[in-house]
Order: structure tokens, then C-alpha cells, then sequence
């Protein structure tokens, strides 16, 4: 009798970030499994803020400047007034 379909074993994957620690680990090497799509490193490139601006360099990319903060609420409240004050939502 053949397997059902649900039980066949999987052998390509398209990763989001999530499963770029099953390639990290080498679960998907192990297991004989094809990453498709966009390439690992490349996922891996937008998890790092600054591999990414590096990247962005290289091809003369523009990149908004970024800080760091302990708190949000001095930033959020502006933005959040900003947002609701758009044509039609005069809320702030």
C-alpha cells in the first residue's frame, strides 16, 4: 500500500528568517533538503541592521539613519500624531 501524500518526505523549502537557523544548525544539509527562492544569505543579510547598510553600499542604495533608544514613547507619540494627521484624519 503507498504512503499518503501528507506522509511523503519533504526535499526543497523556501526559507523566510525563521528557517535560516534549520540551514544554520544544518538540519536541511542533514535531511537532504533544497532551499529555493531568495538565497540564505541574502535572508541573512536583512536580520543584521548593519550587514544590510553595507549591502545597501555596495549598490549606492540610500538608507534612512537609524538610533538606538531605551524608550519609545518620546518617538512613538509624534509619529502616531503624524500618521492620524494625513488627509481625511484629523485626529491629533
Amino acid at each position: 500500500m503507498p504512503s499518503p501524500p501528507w506522509a511523503r518526505r519533504i526535499n526543497i523549502i523556501f526559507l523566510s528568517v525563521a528557517g535560516v537557523e534549520l540551514y544554520q544548525k544544518g538540519i536541511l544539509k542533514k535531511h537532504n533538503v533544497r532551499v529555493l527562492g531568495t538565497p540564505v544569505e541574502s535572508i541573512m543579510a536583512t536580520e543584521d541592521r548593519d550587514i544590510f547598510a553595507n549591502k545597501l553600499k555596495e549598490i549606492n542604495e540610500k538608507l534612512a539613519p537609524s538610533i538606538a533608544v531605551e524608550n519609545v514613547s518620546p518617538y512613538f507619540t509624534p509619529m502616531r500624531c503624524y500618521v492620524l494627521t494625513l488627509p481625511r484624519l484629523k485626529l491629533c
